[in-house]
């Protein structure tokens, strides 16, 4: 073999020490962040870090706020959009066939829930957005206008079921009391309408 039989053995070594060493820079690379965490190929600091978790859960917190105000608002809307159409084919029904027609609402105070959440959604976006003008003064307005169908039900719809003992029997003013009933539900429909769009505008804006 001679002197330099494994001469092999001497070409290969430098390439086996960089074979060694490509591996450990190698995996890392694919360990990522390290305790502390990096941004932009950084280290960051553990207080930096557990700045940017608070943030993530905040973002998170306001997604989920939005989608509740949303969801709520549309399911607020539904009903009383169908009030507001059923009126131009309602409000000139006899007396007969409006009590008639006035029975297929039995359970729809169930609903009630749906208000409520709309509410309490709402109110939870417009404080989580105080710090965003644009989004906070459209979430303002839609939770107005939701205060507002909630002020027209119990100044002007809910007297009307009390004195029809909910459409069940109809006095002698049941036509005054059919027209306060139908345009005041016309009139939160709206309102719920406006709601809506304000909370779709909100989550559209964008504040600099």
């Amino acid at each position: 073999m001679g002197i330099f039989g494994n001469s092999s053995i001497w070409s290969r070594a430098p390439h086996s020490k960089t074979e060694q060493q490509r591996p450990v820079r190698e995996d890392q690379m694919r360990a990522g962040p390290s305790i502390e965490g990096t941004a932009a190929g950084k280290p960051v600091s553990a207080p930096h870090a557990k700045r940017l978790g608070v943030a993530r859960r905040e973002r998170l917190g306001l997604t989920a706020a939005r989608f509740f105000s949303l969801l709520f608002a549309a399911l607020a809307l539904a009903p009383a959009l169908a009030h507001l159409l059923e009126l131009p084919n309602k409000i000139d029904l006899s007396r007969v066939d409006y009590l008639t027609v006035q029975q297929i609402y039995r359970g729809w105070a169930l609903l009630g829930f749906v208000v409520a959440g709309a509410l309490l959604s709402t109110l939870v976006l417009m404080i989580m957005v105080r710090d965003r003008p644009k989004a906070f003064t459209l979430t303002v307005v839609a939770f107005l206008c939701l205060v507002g169908t909630q002020v027209i039900f119990w100044t002007f719809t809910f007297p009307a079921n009390q004195q029809t003992n909910n459409w069940t029997v109809l006095p002698e003013t049941w036509m005054a009391l059919r027209t306060q009933w139908e345009y005041s539900h016309a009139a939160s429909a709206v309102l719920n309408l406006i709601a809506l769009i304000s909370l779709f505008c909100s989550v559209l804006a964008r504040d600099k």
